[in-house]
Order: C-alpha cells, then structure tokens, then sequence
C-alpha cells in the first residue's frame, strides 16, 4: 500500500489550498493530453498519496480492464508524471508532491471519500495483524474517508501516530494528529480517547510551545490527569504527574501540586510509583514553596522507595534535588554531600544527563 508520510497526512490540505493557478494548469494541461484510462490510473493513484505500490494501485484502479491498465501506467511513465521508487520495488511515486496534489484536487469529493473507504477498508483487511505499523496510512485514510464511514476510526489510528511522533521527536507532527482527534470528539464527553489525546498533546506542547503558550500543556496534562483520576487509572496517573516535572513547566507547580496529592492517594504506599510521586512533591514544596521539612521528607520517602527497588535514575534524581533544596535553604554542607553523592552514583551508572546535572 501507499506510503504516506506524517508530514504529507498533516499538510494535505494545505498543499491543496496552496497551489498557485498557473502551476494547476500548467500540470492539468500536461495530464490533458494523455488517455482517459492513463488519467484514471492517475486520479487511483493521488488518493493512495505521492508514494503507492503497484499492486495496490491494479487493485484499486477496477475501472480499467488488465489489458489496459499495463498500457496506462507506461504511458504515466513515458510521461513522467510518475517514476519508479527502486529498481524491483513495485513502488512507484508522483514525480512532484504538487503534480499529485493537482490532480487529487480533481476528484469529487465524495468520490474522494469513497476511494478513501476503499483503501482503508483494504489496507486494515490486508494488514489486521501489524496495524500499528501501517497507522501513518490508515490514520490518512480513514481522515478522508469520514463522510463515508464516519469518525470512530479517524481518533483511533492518530492517537498511534501522534505517539510514534513523539518517539521520533516529530512533536509538530504530533500536535496534529493529537488536535485531529480532539475536533472530531468536539462537543463529546470526556472519555479515554480525549484523555489519551489530551495526554498526548500536553506533551508534545511542552516539548515546543514557547514558554508563554505553555499553560495550554499544563491544561492539557491536568485535565487527562483528571479524567484517569476519575476513571482510577494509576499508570496514566503518575504517567502524567512524572510529565509536570518537567522543567518547562515548574512555574505552574502551585497548580500541579494538588494533581500530586490526589495521586499519592490513589498508588500503593511505598511503591515505586510513591516514590516518583514524592519526588516531584519534594521539588514543588521545596523549590517552588518554600517549604523545607515537607520537603525534605517527600524526598526521604522517594531515597528509601528508590533503594528498596534498586532504582539508581530515582535516587539519582532525589540525591540532586536533596542537594538543591539544602543549598537554598544555606545548609551547604548537607547539599554538597547530596550533589556528591549523586554524582558518584551517576557515575557509576554511567547516566550522563544526571552526572551533568548533579555537577551543575
């Protein structure tokens, strides 16, 4: 099936919409002088997006018998309008994004639609068993196929996506797919795939937004905390809490502060998860609020919780923020001793980030 790209499903319609005229027909002058059935090939092809496999393409493309289909698609070659990808490959791809840009613009809309319902249909049938795998390409589909087979499909498929950016650092990409779920459950209740999305996209947020945009994140990230808190989900819950440490979002640690609280009831006492909760705790009251012995003693609980489960990232983390809050409140010696120590530790668990940052 077609290979479509996080960037091509993102910016489809804007390519549309930014087509100069003259360079529209100027490609629709091209087109117009090759074969009707060679122009159908084309118009099968744009939908399965600028990179597409060719027995994909003889599947979809039912309008034109077998004897003609091989006639048309070296005519598309002959004239350039599409290339071979590899030698051997049966992939083929659009010589310019804007040449199938150009002539996907010519299709109907519900006949667009529909070849979308047709592809997607196919590519889920086809690829049951590795779907995430195939997400990008469903994701792209299934969005285009909405006024024929609706949006239950259309949020499933971009919360995988706006995942897989995430991993790939695409956090761009990733806002998309995460705001394409979050219209087409406009007006809903809150549910999983909102919080999910909501969840999603705080992160992406913090990773981008500057530092004045980033209370849409932190938004973002409390109310997918208070719909799991809700629904008593735990995993997402400290999932969530671990996120608002990040330090793009420490000025609105007054405001996370009580997320924190509400998730210290909800998680086994001494687990591992406690002690990463205690952890963002002790830097809330201690760097944020001023409060030394809350402090002091969230981040005893998460030293004791860390050494219990073997833990060095957690210690490491509680030992360097220890040394933070004992030098702002002039107890040097005790915070050298918690910077040192952290050091060591980071050290030998070769965990360069945490050695640079006990040392800073």
């Amino acid at each position: 099936m077609s290979s479509v790209s996080p960037e091509e499903i993102a910016l489809n319609q804007d390519w549309v919409s930014a087509i100069p005229e003259a360079v529209r027909d100027a490609i629709l002058r091209r087109l117009s002088g090759l074969s009707d059935s060679c122009n159908q090939l084309l118009l099968t092809a744009s939908v399965m997006g600028s990179e597409f496999e060719l027995s994909s393409l003889q599947q979809q493309a039912s309008e034109i018998d077998e004897v003609a289909f091989p006639e048309s698609l070296n005519e598309a070659l002959a004239s350039r309008i599409i290339g071979p990808l590899g030698p051997g490959s049966g992939r083929y791809q659009f010589s310019h994004a804007l040449i199938q840009q150009a002539v996907y613009q010519e299709i109907p809309p519900i006949k667009k639609a529909q070849a979308h319902a047709a592809m997607a249909e196919s590519l889920e049938h086809l690829h049951r068993d590795s779907l995430v795998q195939h997400a990008g390409e469903l994701a792209y589909h299934f969005a285009g196929a909405q006024k024929v087979l609706g949006s239950d499909k259309l949020v499933y498929f971009p919360l995988i996506v706006g995942e897989q950016a995430i991993e790939a650092f695409s956090h761009e990409q990733a806002m998309v797919h995460f705001n394409n779920v979050l219209a087409a459950k406009e007006g809903m209740a809150e549910d999983s795939v909102i919080a999910a999305a909501r969840f999603g996209l705080g992160r992406a947020q913090t990773a981008v937004l500057p530092r004045h945009e980033l209370g849409l994140a932190h938004e973002n990230l409390s109310r997918a905390f208070e719909y799991y808190a809700s629904a008593g989900n735990t995993a997402k819950i400290v999932a969530i809490a671990f996120e608002f440490y990040a330090p793009q979002l420490s000025e609105y640690g007054l405001r996370t502060g009580g997320l924190v609280e509400k998730a210290l009831e909800l998680v086994p006492a001494d687990s591992l998860d406690t002690g990463r909760l205690h952890a963002y705790r002790g830097s809330i009251l201690g760097l944020g609020q001023g409060d030394f012995q809350s402090a002091r003693d969230s981040l005893d609980r998460t030293l004791i919780v860390a050494r219990q489960e073997g833990n060095s990232a957690l210690e490491i983390r509680a030992l360097i923020t220890s040394a933070q809050l004992e030098s702002w409140n002039n107890h040097f010696e005790d915070g050298l001793a918690y910077g040192l120590t952290a050091i060591e530790k980071a050290v030998a668990a070769s965990d360069l980030r945490g050695e640079v940052t006990a040392r800073y």
